[in-house]
């Protein structure tokens, strides 16, 4: 897909990046995208990747989308409902953490990494509970693609609650 497209392109026109995005995810399956500190990103920038995102969400059934950013009123607004919203605050560092290795576990039964690949996304994933702990106002967005909202299973996870596996 990539070696077909006009890489020229590629860094210097939104469209293009997309097309190709929407092409990887629709054939790869079951995807998880995470687009951490989405608040750090310019305001015109972050508006246009919000609206990028919503308008996957309505086309790639098997893609899952975590945006965690603190509260901005452009972001909620970009949103517009869409989402599972959850405070993360220091409290709930243990529960996080839970919730991270289930949700990896979860990943590694889907798909058949190598070993060296899990053990590498473990490392980029140990630290996550650590830093989203630090920060009071620190919040997740979910965004179930195509996929019936539950509002209450993240809740639950952080609440550190026995949940059921849900797909």
């Amino acid at each position: 897909m990539l070696c077909q497209s006009d890489l020229q392109h590629l860094g210097n026109d939104f469209k293009v990046a997309a097309t190709i995005f929407q092409t990887l995810i629709q054939s790869a399956g079951v995807v998880r995208v995470i687009v951490d500190g989405l608040d750090e990103i310019e305001l015109v920038q972050r508006s246009r990747l919000i609206k990028e995102l919503v308008r996957l969400s309505g086309e790639c059934d098997e893609c899952h989308i975590l945006l965690t950013s603190r509260a901005e009123s452009d972001i909620s607004r970009d949103l517009d409902d869409r989402t599972t919203d959850l405070q993360v605050d220091k409290n709930n560092a243990g529960s996080i953490q839970t919730f991270i290795d289930q949700t990896i576990r979860e990943w590694f039964e889907e798909r058949d990494f190598i070993p060296e690949v899990q053990h590498q996304i473990r490392g980029w994933a140990a630290s996550l509970a650590s830093r989203a702990k630090a920060m009071v106002g620190y919040y997740s967005r979910l965004m179930h693609l195509k996929i019936p909202k539950e509002p209450g299973l993240l809740a639950r996870y952080l609440a550190g609650l026995d949940v059921p596996h849900h797909r």
